[in-house]
């Protein structure tokens, strides 16, 4: 999991200065990608006619570990049936209000997506974190 730079440039400025340049995101979606998305989240998205980003929501922290605090998903995300087959590789998260890309995230295993069929994650598939 990588942080965008965008995000990165964000996070020090609100914790490391007095500026608070950007509003909390309110909305999020994900966007799937062939190949890796690039520093700014739109290298190599899906372009298969059928695709469109998708809205994610996602779970509360997961403290267990303080070590290793997650988020996931908290609903099935599915995007509509493909045109034609593509292989989702990665997978962005988007401030839907700045459009902005927050996670530029590599996938544990490839999605092959075949014609007609849909390239979901699963509840808690998709985990953003870190290790302290």
């Amino acid at each position: 999991m990588a942080m965008s730079p965008d995000l990165i440039a964000s996070s020090l400025a609100y914790y490391f200065t007095a500026d608070a340049s950007v509003p909390r995101p309110s909305a999020w979606q994900l966007s799937l990608h062939t190949a890796t998305p690039g520093g700014n989240g739109t290298a190599n998205e899906v372009t298969d006619s059928a695709y469109a980003r998708q809205s994610v929501t996602f779970s509360d922290p997961d403290l267990a570990n303080p070590l290793f605090p997650l988020v996931s998903n908290s609903a099935l995300v599915s995007f509509p049936a493909a045109s034609s087959s593509y292989t989702a590789t990665h997978v962005v998260v988007w401030d839907v209000t700045r459009s902005a890309p927050l996670v530029i995230q590599r996938l544990i295993a490839d999605k092959a997506v075949p014609i007609g069929s849909q390239a979901q994650l699963a509840i808690g598939e998709l985990k953003i974190g870190g290790v302290i």
